[in-house]
């Protein structure tokens, strides 16, 4: 008998460090997750590294190309959905 648990591989229900929304997450299928679909830049996803330790929303995953073009709009807009 084998006396370790094997980790699971289903899909997994994330809350989104950016927005707190709710999302199904396919580390299990990984192809097939919504991240998968999204194109980003390397400064987008370097800027995405270095401020979450989670995944992202799909919404959110979209939003970003918008307002992060370069390192400097990352900086400048580290989270706009806080904005005044």
């Amino acid at each position: 008998m084998f006396r370790y648990k094997i980790p699971s591989l289903m899909p997994t229900i994330k809350k989104c460090p950016r927005c707190g929304a709710t999302f199904e997450c396919r580390h299990d299928s990984i192809l097939t997750c919504h991240c998968a679909s999204v194109k980003l830049t390397d400064t987008q996803l370097k800027y995405i590294q270095s401020h979450y330790t989670s995944c992202l929303c799909h919404q959110c995953l979209l939003e970003i190309p918008k307002w992060c073009k370069d390192e400097t709009d990352a900086e400048h807009n580290a989270n706009p959905s806080k904005k005044n």
